[in-house]
């Protein structure tokens, strides 16, 4: 039976995930799970979009200075390469791209590599280093990841990026979203009361409020409508638009390219 799992904020995974044990007792650092990381406003958004779009892989960094830096050897080495990413929702002085899904166009992105680093998401990325398989979701490729998920019997860790170190209410809803279908279609068994949380949050009827008004009154959204950034909200609750699962396929640095 699948068991899932759901973490508010990275911070939750430290010092060790819960069940980072193997079932053999054997402590091996490898956790036997999937994590999903969350990070709907805007960072996973943006690598589904970019990964729908062409982009040939997307390696995610914390550091500013270290995505500027592998970016550059990268270059050197003749690769095409866009520096993108963000701090505190606003581009970063002498990159290429932002942190919105509308600049990850095909035009822009097809057939090349991705440095990116953003305030939240790539932190929450790094968290999820000792789990075995790492997807990422947005909702705009919802459906599509929990589609893949039957083909492992692993258990299931949502990981929720969050904003500065607080829990986001748009993070909660996707991560409620994805507890509820895999409870609907696969049977899964809720392991935790942060999983129980977000699904029944997910599963309120905010009076009929359609999921981008949802989001726009969260942390994240009410943070980009400040800013004038307030189009990405409805291109973020583009529900199951795209149709790719992005995945970890390499760690140092963190790489994500699209499950095959």
């Amino acid at each position: 039976m699948m068991r899932i799992t759901v973490s508010f904020l990275p911070s939750e995974l430290l010092p060790k995930p819960l069940g980072a044990v193997a079932p053999d007792g054997q402590d091996s650092g490898v956790l036997p799970a999937t994590a999903i990381v969350i990070d709907v406003l805007r960072a996973t958004s943006v690598v589904s979009a970019a990964l729908a779009n062409g982009a040939k892989r997307i390696l995610t960094f914390a550091d500013l200075e270290e995505a500027r830096s592998h970016a550059m050897g990268l270059r050197d080495q003749q690769e095409a390469v866009l520096l993108c990413g963000e701090r505190n929702c606003q581009p970063i002085l002498g990159f290429d791209l932002g942190n919105s899904p509308a600049e990850y166009d095909r035009e822009t992105v097809q057939g090349k590599t991705l440095c990116l680093t953003t305030t939240n998401g790539t932190k929450a990325l790094q968290a999820a280093q000792p789990f075995e398989k790492i997807l990422t979701a947005s909702f705009t490729n919802a459906a599509a990841v929990v589609a893949a998920l039957p083909h492992s019997n692993q258990p299931i860790h949502i990981i929720c990026a969050g904003t500065d170190g607080s829990i986001t209410g748009e993070d909660t809803l996707l991560a409620g979203r994805i507890v509820d279908a895999c409870c609907k279609s696969f049977g899964a068994k809720i392991d935790n009361d942060s999983a129980e949380i977000a699904r029944r949050y997910w599963l309120q009827d905010e009076q009929g409020q359609s999921l981008a008004e949802r989001l726009r009154q969260s942390q994240g959204g009410r943070n980009l409508d400040r800013l004038g950034f307030g189009a990405d909200i409805q291109r973020c609750a583009a529900s199951d638009t795209i149709n790719v699962v992005p995945q970890v396929t390499a760690r140092s640095p963190m790489e994500i390219a699209m499950m095959r």
